[in-house]
């Protein structure tokens, strides 16, 4: 809705936050971890993987049924797929942390993550089966990046602070998926009532930049653990 008073509150509240985490003895958002520079690029690079995630979520049904007329039922056999991989892709994320490492898992959901959303962006508009396969991408390549930044977080924090550290990361989870669905119904009604395509890609051009700066954060964070 853009009104001013709610950002303003936010801005209140988060001072109010900050004075309460560095007044308490134990907070449970510790200020050492916002400190930690490593540590905020994985939340960034999380928040994203989210925001992204959601925002296809929300768009995907909306142009299945205003683009290609599917009723609710033919929406979830389309999404069905990717949300059977999703499920399935657990087994086999855990399996190639252990033999790559969380880096380059994270490498290989950001990939996914691109070539998702831009078989969204160039194939959608074309078939509904586009749709399904690009979420297949979609689905496996958020199920890697989400597992492979939270092993990272507890490998990287000291013991004290794994905890705290995961716990930010679950709120930094609830936030980016919230933000992704709103990001992804402001820019579809922007392009007006009768959604058309463009307004779909548009949305799906604005998830290629988040997720091109989430890789962009990933190689600053490589490069982050190397020297360190």
């Amino acid at each position: 809705m853009f009104h001013w008073y709610y950002f303003a509150g936010a801005v209140v509240f988060f001072g109010g936050l900050w004075i309460r985490i560095h007044k308490i003895e134990i907070p449970f958002i510790q200020p050492s971890l916002i400190r930690d520079k490593g540590y905020r690029q994985i939340l960034y690079m999380s928040f994203l993987g989210f925001v992204t995630h959601f925002a296809i979520l929300i768009v995907m049904p909306l142009m299945l049924q205003h683009v290609f007329g599917k009723n609710p039922t033919a929406v979830g056999f389309i999404i069905f797929p990717g949300a059977m991989l999703s499920a399935v892709a657990a087994i086999f994320v855990g399996r190639l942390i252990d033999r790559y490492g969380n880096i380059r898992v994270m490498f290989l959901a950001h990939i996914l993550l691109i070539v998702s959303t831009v078989l969204f962006y160039l194939l959608s508009p074309h078939s509904e089966y586009m749709i399904m396969l690009a979420y297949m991408f979609t689905s496996f390549g958020f199920s890697s990046l989400s597992s492979s930044s939270t092993n990272e977080v507890s490998r990287v924090m000291s013991r004290e602070l794994t905890a705290s550290g995961i716990g930010m990361k679950q709120l930094i989870h609830y936030v980016g998926s919230a933000s992704g669905s709103v990001l992804g119904g402001i820019i579809v009604e922007m392009g007006g009532a009768d959604f058309p395509i463009s307004s779909f890609q548009n949305t799906f051009l604005v998830l290629i930049g988040l997720m091109t700066g989430s890789l962009l954060l990933l190689l600053l964070y490589r490069r982050h653990v190397h020297q360190s």
